[in-house]
């Protein structure tokens, strides 16, 4: 597997993805694969790690330069709201309403849906900061190791 074109082919073959549901991008050195969808990141990481090639030094694992193909996996910021959504509604259930994981906060608010809190430890004083696209992922993160 080499570039971009053979990622986006082995998706659909091994596990059925489409265009829709994963963004496949490659540029000088790098290949980016979004995730659009709320799915387990493992199996296409795996797959798209295959198209990976990084030349070491020998002697000091120092990274060589020219020649080298890094492979990124990210969710887009969508993917990451129907996570944390999901999990949240599974962790919380019926009659929660707040959950807290690591240095996260899951609140429940007034119309059904969540709000997501960093909590920061500032002086020994944990404060709780809200922070919508860095907590979306910290949370999305720590609920999917757990799924995982």
């Amino acid at each position: 597997m080499s570039n971009a074109k053979d990622i986006r082919n082995a998706l659909k073959n091994q596990l059925g993805l489409t265009s829709q549901d994963v963004s496949v991008r490659s540029s000088r050195g790098a290949i980016r694969v979004e995730i659009k969808i709320p799915t387990a990141k493992g199996p296409i990481e795996e797959i798209a790690r295959m198209a990976e090639h990084v030349d070491r030094c020998e002697f000091s694992g120092e990274i060589l330069a020219g020649g080298n193909t890094f492979v990124f996996v990210d969710y887009s910021d969508s993917a990451l709201d129907g996570i944390v959504d999901v999990a949240a509604i599974e962790a919380l259930g019926d009659d929660g309403d707040c959950l807290t994981l690591d240095r996260v906060q899951i609140d429940r608010d007034d119309s059904g849906g969540f709000v997501v809190w960093d909590i920061v430890e500032e002086s020994g004083v944990a404060h709780r900061v809200w922070g919508a696209t860095h907590a979306a992922r910290t949370a999305a993160q720590i609920l999917l190791g757990r799924a995982a």
